[in-house]
């Protein structure tokens, strides 16, 4: 299991399927464009971990982490467009009290080490000086 880094808390629960099989390598290229495009939808710092399923009933389910998101219906309507994913079904969830670790560990993990995604909103950011990344690479 991956350590979050520090302050993040869970804020999305995010299960997406595919209408063809896909690889591995494929659901981690396809979950990585997708968060970030979560990200700059969202305006905020992002930590995920994804469990997924490959070739037959190809799925993902991902849990988000940040330290500076809540998210409004509106903002789970635009993360739910064919636009955000174009690739079958998304469905994705505000989190609750519920245990979606559960359902991203009980599947294969796609190695993301705590990575921290940064929409580059805040002059720090933009400048590479953003906090969250410094503390993960150990500046």
């Amino acid at each position: 299991m991956e350590q979050q880094p520090e302050g993040f808390r869970p804020v999305l629960f995010i299960t997406g399927t595919y209408r063809t099989a896909r690889t591995a390598d494929d659901i981690a290229i396809d979950t990585r464009r997708y968060t970030k495009y979560l990200m700059r939808k969202l305006k905020g710092h992002v930590s995920v971990e994804i469990g997924y399923k490959d070739y037959d009933n190809s799925h993902f389910h991902m849990s988000v982490f940040s330290p500076d998101i809540e998210p409004t219906q509106a903002a789970l309507e635009i993360l739910s467009t064919k636009d955000a994913w174009g690739y079958g079904r998304i469905d994705v969830q505000a989190w609750k009290q519920m245990d979606g670790r559960h359902y991203v560990l009980k599947h294969r993990v796609i190695p993301m080490a705590g990575e921290v995604f940064c929409p580059c909103q805040k002059r720090s950011c933009r400048k590479n000086r953003c906090s969250h990344q410094l503390r993960q690479r150990g500046e």
